[in-house]
């Protein structure tokens, strides 16, 4: 947790890399809380270092962070989308594009069967994917829009309330990278679920 607050403070991503192979030790820690703070110290050098700390690290982080989506404690999993949520967000459009069908797997997987904290992470996980990825998202387009209409659709009780607000945030943000042609598909549908939950 000390080592992610030193990400702002370094301008020479050469400085980095022991710092980053160090933390890299940890992803596969025995202890869950240990796994939690690699995860916070990756999300934190990613959103503080971005685009520099993406340029450099795309091809080393990535399939690693996906990996991490997949481990069997909630919150490390959703630190972990949070995690590649940050370094989402930094990476130049289309230089991820390859990595589309992974980031959706396990977050697909999440939105049909986990707990809402997972879900929330999820759904930011995907928005964030089709931002980096732009017109690559198209091909995932509605399969993605009807699982978040979904959401919109049977989750309905207040308790729910957040994660409605993120599925419709996310399906902004996605039809917005996707363009209009493929977001009009289905506007109509989303569009009178929308009025119907204002």
């Amino acid at each position: 947790m000390a080592l992610s607050q030193v990400g702002e403070y370094v301008k020479d991503m050469n400085e980095l890399d022991h710092i980053v192979n160090f933390t890299m030790s940890f992803f596969k820690d025995e202890h869950p809380k240990v796994r939690f703070a690699t995860m916070h110290c990756v999300g934190q050098f990613a959103e503080d270092s971005k685009p520099d700390f993406q340029i450099r690290y795309t091809d080393k982080l990535m399939p690693n962070l996906i990996e991490m989506t997949k481990d069997n404690t909630p919150r490390v999993v959703s630190h972990a989308l949070g995690a590649l949520t940050n370094f989402l967000d930094g990476c130049e459009k289309g230089s991820v594009s390859n990595y589309i069908p992974q980031v959706l797997e396990p977050c697909i997987n999440y939105l049909n069967n986990s707990i809402s904290l997972v879900k929330e992470g999820a759904l930011s996980t995907i928005a964030t994917l089709a931002e980096a990825t732009q017109k690559d998202f198209i091909p995932y387009w509605e399969q993605t829009s009807e699982l978040l209409f979904n959401i919109l659709k049977d989750s309905s009780d207040k308790i729910y309330k957040q994660i409605r607000g993120q599925a419709i945030e996310s399906l902004v943000l996605i039809g917005e990278s996707v363009g209009k042609e493929e977001f009009s598909k289905g506007a109509h549908q989303i569009i009178e679920k929308l009025v119907e939950i204002q």
